[in-house]
């Protein structure tokens, strides 16, 4: 919890080219996360199977790939918010 606490502190204290890096990291992230859904959910594409939610419908082989890449995407979010967070507590 004190690891959150002074991450979240840090970045919501981010200026000019930390700012950039951390809104770099946090895209990456999330690139990296939809590309793990993506890859995931590829056995399911392929059956013409594209509007289905959560992991009951992908084969065993697929669920590593869904939660890393749920984890990852829940992360990017948390992030970008934090960013947004920041920029709207510094033009004030």
């Amino acid at each position: 919890m004190g690891i959150l606490l002074v991450f979240s502190s840090s970045v919501l204290t981010a200026r000019g080219t930390a700012w950039i890096w951390t809104a770099a990291i946090s895209f990456g992230l999330a690139a990296i996360g939809i590309t793990l859904l993506f890859v995931a959910k590829w056995p399911l594409y392929r059956q013409r199977r594209f509007f289905t939610f959560g992991i009951r419908p992908l084969p065993p082989s697929s669920h590593r790939f869904y939660r890393w890449g749920c984890s990852l995407s829940i992360v990017a979010c948390v992030l970008m918010f934090l960013l947004w967070f920041a920029s709207l507590m510094s033009s004030h």
